[in-house]
């Protein structure tokens, strides 16, 4: 889709900075000999893989009904999810909840940020901790009902997921049949993973803003508008502003200037329309450290969360997370010289980690993270690697922080092992980060992949018909 600012790589990239150190011109393909490429054959000029890795193999017909009832079961999922909240769990949504009450609030001009916001009539009884851009969007969901919005929070989020997986999937090469059966199956699996149940349960907006950075960093090729939607993704939540460092790390300075832009407009927007609250939010609860909640809360998946519950003092406290923040910045910055998806994750990590309280449902770009580890693990067949990247997911299904004391502060008295197994986010996010800067489970896979994208940048030379590159 040439001409827009979402081309979602067709034909030649219009974003490739590294083509400068091939040596070669901008859009310059060079033409392998087709049919006989290791792992990538030629189909009408279309380049894709041979067999390389057992994903393609088997027969047709088995194939065929794999991806069919992979499709039935995440469409199972897709109308059957909302319609399980909306019954079972309903009034539970509280953050929709919350969303909701910052919306009505906008309209009937009440002050977000009043102490009693959540004791008003009609209210669920938490505070509004959104900007102000925040309840402006949110002033749709007053208005079409409860249920309503319910299902379209629900279903919306389902489609986020599965169109990040395809996404990152499609980015990292993989075979293109397979790209959206296996984002599917990754999708089906965040429900097993407590982030995105809590997210769901909640009514939390995690994975459509997820979806939207994943868009702007891995998708938005032309130059002008690429960060913009990270800047759009931060006013409504402060959260992914951190995604400025993905472009910081791959030197794109424009799109850091384009996401600073994009942050400016809509807040500006909601100060144009919204000039008290606006003023409330950025100069008062912006400022109070315990608007969003406390440090030691068990569901505070955090270095300053897990640091905070051992008691320390205070200073010891600021300093070993100041410590760990420069150790996992550098461990991102390093992840982030080897490819695109690498960087968007290694830097939502970062997020995740160095943030003083990133709540359990937060985490929701775990399945991102293990797309990422496990799927090269798999095309290599590395076995050890793929016991331990289950083992990342287990903690994530365990979650084991649920099943410790917890509220009133009862974390403040854990023993060492539940502040062990309370902090598992933690620990899971560090040893992922490092796999992500340093990991490399097995050299012929990584010739495989770069056979791949090489032969999927020149097919038109090579077949003469268009194809999707992939850088």
């Amino acid at each position: 889709m040439h001409g827009s600012g979402f081309s979602f790589i067709d034909g030649v990239s219009r974003y490739r900075p590294n083509d400068r150190q091939s040596g070669l011109p901008l859009g310059s393909r060079l033409c392998p000999p087709v049919g006989d490429y290791g792992s990538v054959t030629s189909t009408n000029g279309v380049l894709t893989h041979a067999r390389a890795d057992s994903s393609s193999a088997g027969s047709p017909g088995l194939t065929r009904a794999l991806r069919l009832t992979i499709y039935a079961a995440w469409i199972i999922a897709l109308v059957g999810i909302p319609l399980v909240i909306v019954d079972v769990i309903g009034k539970g949504m509280i953050d929709l909840n919350v969303y909701r009450d910052g919306g009505h609030a906008w309209l009937d001009g009440i002050p977000l940020y009043a102490n009693g916001f959540g004791e008003r009539p009609g209210a669920h009884h938490l505070p509004f901790t959104y900007p102000p851009f925040a309840a402006i969007l949110f002033s749709g969901l007053s208005v079409i009902g409860g249920p309503a919005a319910q299902v379209l929070i629900a279903t919306g989020s389902i489609l986020a997921i599965t169109f990040t997986s395809w996404l990152v999937l499609r980015r990292m090469g993989v075979s293109e049949p397979w790209q959206w059966p296996i984002a599917a199956l990754a999708s089906l699996f965040a429900w097993a993973i407590e982030p995105d149940w809590a997210t769901l349960g909640y009514g939390q907006v995690n994975l459509l803003l997820m979806a939207l950075v994943a868009v702007d960093c891995l998708a938005v090729r032309v130059p002008r508008w690429r960060g913009v939607l990270v800047g759009v993704a931060a006013a409504v939540k402060l959260t992914p502003a951190v995604f400025v460092l993905f472009f910081l790390f791959r030197r794109d300075y424009r799109a850091v200037a384009n996401g600073v832009i994009g942050f400016a407009v809509c807040s500006g927007l909601a100060w144009l329309l919204s000039p008290k609250d606006s003023r409330a939010y950025w100069f008062d609860a912006l400022l109070n450290p315990n608007r969003p909640g406390g440090l030691s809360f068990a569901r505070n998946q955090s270095i300053r969360g897990v640091l905070h519950r051992l008691r320390l003092p205070a200073h010891e406290e600021l300093l070993l997370w100041a410590l760990a923040s420069i150790v996992v910045v550098s461990l991102a910055w390093l992840a982030s010289r080897r490819s695109e998806p690498v960087a968007l994750v290694a830097v939502a990590f970062v997020g995740l980690l160095v943030s003083p309280i990133s709540w359990d449902h937060h985490w929701v770009w775990v399945v991102p993270a293990e797309l990422l580890i496990g799927w090269p693990l798999w095309t290599a067949r590395a076995w050890a690697g793929l016991i331990a990247a289950a083992g990342f997911a287990v903690v994530f299904v365990a979650a084991p922080f649920y099943w410790l004391p917890s509220e009133h502060g009862a974390e403040m008295h854990w023993t060492v092992l539940q502040n062990i197994a309370g902090g598992g986010y933690v620990w899971v996010g560090f040893a992922a980060l490092i796999w992500l800067a340093f990991g490399r489970p097995d050299r012929r896979s990584d010739d495989r992949l770069s056979k791949l994208r090489s032969a999927r940048r020149t097919g038109r030379e090579c077949g003469g018909a268009p194809h999707r590159a992939i850088e």
